[in-house]
């Protein structure tokens, strides 16, 4: 891989990352009571391997074991493969397919896939999460690709 090649990759990476944590920590502070007497489980599928995935796994076993721990949350990660099964995989769950999974809490998901659970009205609206100054530090073509308003009121 060239150094240009790699070092647009670890851009992405970066962003796909602080993308799903915006979205984990989103999820976890629309849905959970913060009461240790009722932990929670969050599931999160990914299509993530190699490098990707072991950073994501370690993200992962960071936050279980702090703010997790504190507050009663366990995440439970998981990568379906290529970002086709994982699409498979989500819409399959989404439509209540024979022996599909039931669907994740977080899944990662292309602008089309996001658009079609959001059909279903299976995505929260992140958009009442960020501040502008939280938006402002991500890829600014990232947030349009998911942002179905075209004005930033509903942003997946």
């Amino acid at each position: 891989m060239s150094a240009g090649g790699r070092n647009e990759f670890m851009a992405h990476r970066k962003v796909v990352l602080c993308l799903l944590g915006a979205t984990l920590a989103a999820s976890l502070f629309s849905g959970c009571s913060g009461k240790k007497s009722d932990p929670v489980t969050v599931t999160v599928w990914t299509y993530y391997n190699g490098d990707q995935l072991d950073t994501f796994k370690d993200l992962t076993e960071k936050f279980n074991d702090t703010v997790g721990k504190k507050d009663g949350i366990t995440v439970e990660t998981k990568s379906l493969g290529t970002a086709e099964d994982l699409e498979q995989n989500v819409l399959a769950a989404a439509d209540g397919e024979v022996g599909a999974s039931e669907v994740p809490n977080i899944f990662s998901a292309y602008s089309d896939t996001a658009y079609t659970m959001d059909q279903k009205d299976m995505l929260v609206d992140l958009s009442g999460y960020l501040t502008d100054k939280e938006k402002s530090e991500y890829v600014e073509e990232y947030l349009k690709e998911g942002d179905f308003s075209d004005d930033g009121s509903k942003m997946f």
